[in-house]
């Protein structure tokens, strides 16, 4: 008898709106008979009686059929909404998709308002950092960074790195993703900016894409697969975002932060990443790399210009190699010197 009331109770627990309609049911059906099947002895229910249970019946019924026609699955979807939610979930997309690109556009309003300091961990930054991508261009991010009114750390994945690679394989192209995205140019061109934007270089896999407030984070996930063969990988999956939440167990944000210090840790300036100077000379940082730049892109760009030249012909002998063969990543020595 303890073990079937312990089954009914967790029933109860786990579908209480279905329970709520067999609850609704039965009372109809007694209302109906008149009577209460009591053992032995059956209790004949009055007229009055049988009005208000059969009424009582009804709106259970009714009660439970618009629950469950509008509530998720109690035992799965509840669940699972509850735990992102205690996780700090405020919105998920479906990208690319408009809705998106308008709450970056809050988010960037809001976060001026606040403390003025966003953090991007990106591939290759294009939406935040191209002066045609939707971030920097249709979201107020480039007249915000431009009279420094909120300053903007990012990491950028490196265009020689293997994680590169790997993107470039799975888009069946022989080039990096900064050749089709990010320019190393448009990059020299924004150190202008410094100090209000800092960009760094890391060579190992990111995983992600996160942009940061210091409310929020948007979680963009990597995938080297796509809708269709004329697609890109990246962007053609799912966003999250994420705002603080309390307890360490539940702060995604936080957790997301920390894998951004990860690689701002393991990271180098873009300045470094561009260019080796002269024998005995020193590396220059922001604007006055910028003008080292305008007055000698060749010289400033010297580094990268010999990696990428290596990078290519690196991904030009695998794909003319049969298929499935394994990477010899000794070219990340010959690329990093």
């Amino acid at each position: 008898m303890s073990k079937l009331l312990d089954q009914i109770l967790s029933l109860v627990k786990e579908k209480p709106w279905l329970f709520l309609l067999v609850f609704g049911v039965l009372l109809s059906a007694i209302a109906a008979l008149g009577v209460v099947p009591i053992e032995k002895a059956p209790y004949r229910i009055d007229a009055y009686g049988r009005i208000a249970l059969f009424g009582i019946g009804l709106l259970a019924i009714f009660y439970a059929l618009v629950k469950l026609s509008k509530d998720p699955e109690p035992n799965g979807n509840h669940d699972l909404l509850n735990e992102l939610l205690k996780c700090g979930v405020q919105n998920a997309f479906r990208v690319p998709t408009e809705a998106r690109q308008k709450e970056v556009k809050r988010l960037i309003n809001e976060e001026v308002e606040n403390s003025g300091k966003f953090r991007l961990l990106a591939m290759s930054g294009y939406s935040y950092l191209n002066p045609n991508g939707a971030v920097w261009k249709h979201a107020g991010l480039s007249k915000i960074i431009t009279e420094e009114k909120a300053t903007f750390d990012v990491v950028l994945q490196s265009p020689f790195s293997f994680f590169a690679f790997n993107r470039a394989i799975a888009n069946r192209v022989e080039h990096s993703h900064w050749d089709e995205k990010q320019k190393p140019e448009n990059l020299a061109e924004l150190l202008k900016y410094s100090p209000s934007l800092n960009i760094m270089v890391t060579e190992y896999a990111l995983n992600c894409s996160l942009f940061f407030t210091s409310k929020s984070v948007l979680y963009d996930f990597y995938l080297w697969s796509a809708p269709n063969s004329s697609d890109r990988t990246e962007n053609n999956f799912m966003a999250l975002e994420f705002k603080r939440a309390s307890g360490s167990r539940y702060d995604s944000y936080r957790l997301l932060e920390k894998h951004y210090d990860f690689f701002l840790t393991k990271s180098i300036p873009l300045e470094e990443f561009l260019h080796t100077p002269e024998s005995g000379q020193k590396h220059i940082y922001g604007r006055e790399f910028y003008y080292l730049y305008k007055a000698n892109p060749e010289l400033a760009l010297n580094r990268y210009l010999l990696m990428k030249d290596a990078f290519d012909r690196k991904l030009h002998n695998y794909n003319n190699k049969p298929t499935n063969t394994m990477v010899d990543w000794t070219i990340y020595e010959e690329i990093n010197r």
